[in-house]
């Protein structure tokens, strides 16, 4: 589930954040807006309390954010549903990223018996 949040301390909302909610996923960042990736029903919150510990809800998101509003500058934020063209871009860069290992992988390789050998 994506969502950003509009806040005067960015740094700030990013820790307590991710502290919160471990398996949250920093998928922007630009000045004073941040874009979030989370799976609701399969993360943990730390923060909740003990009843609510197992799956995590949309509403613990909602809460946490309108407890820290003030405490973190937190001015505005959306939560939206993710989309099929999320979900392809998702698909396409993990597709992009493990082409690229291919290609990489005996480059690597290679570096590091060159270095190897060099500290031997």
């Amino acid at each position: 589930m994506p969502f950003q949040v509009r806040t005067q301390k960015p740094d700030d909302v990013v820790y307590r954040f991710l502290d919160t909610f471990p398996s949250a996923v920093v998928k922007e960042r630009h000045y004073h807006k941040v874009a979030f990736q989370i799976q609701t029903g399969l993360s943990r919150c730390r923060a909740c309390d003990d009843d609510a510990r197992g799956a995590m809800s949309l509403s613990q998101i909602f809460k946490f954010l309108e407890e820290s509003s003030s405490a973190l500058a937190i001015d505005d934020y959306s939560v939206s549903q993710t989309t099929l063209d999320d979900v392809f871009v998702n698909f396409a860069e993990k597709q992009r990223n493990a082409e690229a290992e291919q290609v990489l992988s005996p480059w690597k390789r290679r570096l590091s018996s060159i270095v190897s050998a060099k500290k031997n």
